[in-house]
């Protein structure tokens, strides 16, 4: 009898202190009650994971060091913690924690960036939205000094926390992924690569539709081969800030480059960022009989071999 129990009173003291160890299994496990929501946490490259886990605790993002440490020993993580920035926007448990900073996941939430063809970088750094927080304008405008007409225009997904220089590179890269296939065309075409990308960013400008632009970009390189000026508006707009129903007489005389009223030859860099149908446009341009072109108030374009022909055009179509 008295055997039984001891044994019932060592199984009792078995039972509360296996739940007293639950307990603080638990305990510590859970996160803090003064978890910092949002709170944005740098893992710095180089970091110990026992430095890790100990800033982590310190920031109140777990209740043990200890505990972490072990849980991402355990995990096989034991090479440490990715390095970045880290957002926690709610209470997460130590498991959740481990994983997150053991894979990288960053936990920063994806916003949409569409870049229009025909862009140029100045107007790319004004449409970047305020909510990528690490993005600096100015920065972006000096890092990206004579990239015009090289970032690719299209609709991008970055995290919040993406930096200038991370922006930059994703355009950057996806213009040499989406252009690399049309270089041995830009060979067989004999032009360079450069004159094709600025003669596809004055076609971005001149005309709505692909086959317009193709026969537009004959015209222009007919032109320039003939030794004639291409007399275009869009180079000057870029460099006065004027569309082309704002440009002066005054304008039109401008010593620049980027005049092709006064100097023969294309700009001498691109002065958009172009997409896909206007390079390929600028590659493969149609051959006409015409030498002059112009586009009414609703786009339509009118094409004309002849000078008085031209003049008869814009008493008709812009009047």
């Amino acid at each position: 009898m008295r055997l039984s129990k001891h044994l019932s009173k060592t199984k009792i003291r078995i039972i509360i202190g296996v739940s007293i160890l639950l307990g603080f299994s638990i305990f510590y496990v859970l996160p803090p009650t003064d978890f910092p929501s949002n709170k944005i946490i740098i893992i710095h490259s180089g970091d110990s994971l026992t430095q890790v886990t100990a800033s982590l605790k310190k920031e109140g993002i777990v209740r043990s060091s200890f505990v972490l440490n072990n849980v991402m020993i355990f995990g096989n993580r034991e090479r440490g913690a990715i390095s970045g920035e880290y957002i926690f926007t709610k209470p997460v448990s130590v498991f959740t924690i481990a994983k997150r900073i053991g894979t990288g996941d960053f936990g920063f939430p994806l916003k949409r960036l569409t870049i229009p063809e025909g862009m140029t970088i100045a107007q790319i750094a004004s449409s970047v939205s305020p909510s990528f927080f690490h993005f600096n304008k100015g920065e972006f405008l000096t890092l990206t000094s004579g990239q015009e007409g090289y970032l690719f225009p299209d609709t991008y997904f970055f995290p919040t926390n993406v930096t200038t220089e991370n922006v930059i590179k994703t355009l950057s890269d996806n213009f040499d992924k989406k252009t690399s296939s049309l270089k041995a065309d830009v060979l067989i075409s004999g032009k360079t690569f450069k004159d094709t990308i600025t003669m596809a960013s004055i076609l971005e400008e001149e005309a709505l539709t692909a086959e317009d632009r193709k026969i537009v970009a004959g015209i222009l390189w007919k032109r320039i081969k003939l030794g004639m000026r291409l007399q275009v508006d869009p180079p000057l707009s870029y460099v006065t800030g004027r569309n082309t129903y704002e440009l002066t007489l005054k304008d039109l005389k401008l010593d620049s480059p980027y005049n092709t009223y006064i100097h023969t030859g294309l700009p001498p860099t691109p002065i958009s960022n172009p997409g896909l149908e206007s390079i390929d446009a600028a590659i493969h341009p149609v051959e006409t009989k015409y030498f002059f072109y112009l586009s009414d108030k609703k786009g339509v374009m009118h094409y004309a071999a002849t000078y008085a022909e031209h003049l008869k055009n814009k008493n008709l179509y812009l009047k």
